[in-house]
């Protein structure tokens, strides 16, 4: 553990806050065996006992010490997978059902698939769903068999707590198959296959990739890999991504903007540095060409950027792969839902300007739409304030039509961050009903600056809904596989599925702090703070399952809701 120490005292930070984290992050290697995919467990789905209807089901477990570490676990593992969460992968034309089973004490969550393109209503991504501890909760993910192949991710969409959970480490890589039947040329083919993985995290000071202060990801020298790139940072801003020292060690071509194939594939321009959002990913053709390690830095070129992982690249014997046909670009197949807009008439428009704590001047109301559109239009947004506030929306990728500088006209995002207006445009199609779109600084999101849209006339769901149910003892909600020890109270209860005891932690003072009247005071797991209006923090909440209890937590106390 003298690394861990060397690196608290480097970064500046309480200690042991800092090693809390970092025993988390390494704890799965201690548990149960796992089929590895670059460090990352793979998460297992089942083709048997599932509901009918659906291809493939399994369980995903919330778990952590409910102060600040969360992450996720597959069923029988006994450690918590903290900033490595099980990559789950799904193919297009396939009903999924994921049963989330909170085993966190004291904690209300959901997850929420960042980037796809499925129902948000019912028993899909519908972030209103919450699930208590010791409760599951039922998603029927349906991906259209034109579901467009890419790279997204997961995380907790639990409206006033997001932050603390993703700070703790709660997110993983979502993997969307290529559409199943697509004929590609043979060599393009061999490059797909050819997958790497580079997930970089900024929490606060501290910078990770794939769940470790440095990793090493081997590489073939003069083979041609996909590198997908995901960049996580609940303060949602940008950083850079830089690989290598000098732009000839490696060729670096963008190929997909958050999961999406760009128009012509690969990009003609080298690029060895990508600025990134907090919640942004990027696909790119990578080769190199020495023997040797390639650096990998993450922060702000030109004022800090930190070495998180370098590329280990040895001789070896090279294949066909390559992201080019012919020597060219290449165009790949698009779904209807992204094709190009700009030439198309916008049947509605509107615009966006978010602060930290609203859209538009309006909190998060999960009673009210912010706006109402029909289903089946082309709408234009104008969009402000993004450099600042980065918008996402969910179900509906949106296509750059215009402005938009730290993005490339004609491509399509999920999340939007630049400086100056952008115009963009999406179709309402295939989903609607409640569409949500927020600001992705994580802390700004939580305090208020979300809202949702409600599309007329959507086609109806084809599901139940099913409430969140009690899947467990009280007693079996722990914080197995995660030691905490930070001058903090404890109480004891019993884990029934290690037989150990198991700590639950509260503040030293016996509960939390409140500011004022009219605010809350919340401590995320980085440390950093943040004050919640109580016009948004304790507005009513939906909650399946009834009134959302009192949540206390470092720092502070969030009101109870009422039931939709």
């Amino acid at each position: 553990f003298w690394k861990l120490d060397w690196f608290a005292s480097a970064c500046f930070v309480p200690g042991a806050m800092l090693r809390r984290v970092f025993l988390a992050a390494s704890l799965y290697w201690n548990g149960a065996a796992e089929e590895l995919v670059q460090g990352f467990p793979l998460f297992q789905w089942s083709d048997s006992g599932c509901d009918t209807g659906y291809h493939h089901c399994g369980t995903l477990e919330f778990c952590g010490d409910g102060d600040t570490v969360f992450g996720y676990r597959m069923p029988g593992v006994t450690e918590c997978s903290i900033a490595t969460a099980p990559m789950i992968r799904v193919a297009p034309g396939r009903r999924y059902q994921m049963t989330f089973k909170n085993m966190v004490p004291d904690t209300i969550s959901n997850i929420h698939v960042h980037g796809s393109h499925i129902s948000g209503v019912t028993n899909g991504d519908d972030p209103d769903r919450l699930a208590g501890s010791g409760e599951c909760l039922k998603y029927n993910w349906d991906f259209r068999a034109d579901h467009m192949g890419g790279t997204l991710w997961y995380h907790p969409h639990f409206h006033t707590e997001t932050t603390k959970q993703a700070s703790g480490g709660a997110f993983g890589l979502f993997i969307v198959d290529e559409v199943p039947g697509l004929t590609y040329d043979a060599g393009v083919k061999a490059w797909l296959s050819n997958e790497l993985y580079l997930v970089a995290v900024k929490v606060g000071t501290l910078k990770l990739a794939n769940g470790k202060a440095h990793d090493e990801i081997g590489m073939v020298q003069g083979e041609w890999y996909r590198l997908r790139i995901a960049f996580v940072d609940p303060n949602g801003h940008r950083s850079d991504v830089q690989i290598g020292d000098a732009a000839d060690v490696c060729e670096i071509h963008a190929v997909a903007h958050d999961g999406v194939w760009r128009n012509k594939v690969p990009a003609l321009e080298s690029k060895s540095v990508y600025s990134l959002t907090g919640s942004s990913r990027i696909d790119v053709a990578i080769r190199c060409s020495a023997a040797g390690q390639v650096p990998v830095y993450l922060g702000t070129v030109g004022v800090e950027m930190l070495h998180i992982a370098s590329l280990a690249v040895a001789a070896g014997a090279t294949t066909a792969a390559t992201p080019f046909v012919n020597g060219g670009q290449w165009t790949p197949p698009r779904p209807p839902y992204l094709q190009d807009l700009r030439s198309e008439m916008a049947t509605g428009t509107y615009e966006v300007s978010m602060n930290g704590h609203s859209v538009n001047g309006v909190a998060w109301d999960h009673h009210v739409p912010l706006h109402t559109i029909e289903y089946g239009s082309v709408q234009e947004w104008t969009l402000r304030t993004t450099s600042g506030h980065p918008f996402h929306m969910h179900i509906y990728r949106v296509q750059v039509v215009s402005g938009c500088t730290d993005h490339e006209v004609g491509e399509w995002y999920d999340t939007i961050s630049s400086k100056g207006i952008c115009v963009v445009r999406f179709p309402a199609v295939n989903f609607g009903d409640r569409v949500v779109f927020h600001c992705h600084v994580l802390p700004h999101e939580d305090a208020g600056a979300m809202a949702w849209l409600e599309v007329k006339n959507s086609p109806a769901a084809d599901d139940e809904h099913v409430e969140p149910y009690q899947c467990m003892a009280n007693s079996d909600t722990s914080t197995t596989g995660v030691n905490v020890d930070d001058g903090s109270t404890t109480s004891h209860g019993d884990d029934s599925t290690t037989g150990e005891s198991v700590a639950t932690t509260s503040s030293a003072d016996g509960g939390s702090t409140t500011s004022s009247h009219d605010q809350v005071s919340v401590t995320s797991a980085i440390g950093e703070r943040t004050t919640i209006p109580t016009t948004s923090a304790a507005k009513g909440r939906r909650w399946a399952g009834g009134l959302v209890p009192l949540v206390t937590f470092a720092g502070a106390t969030m009101a109870a809701g009422s039931r939709a």
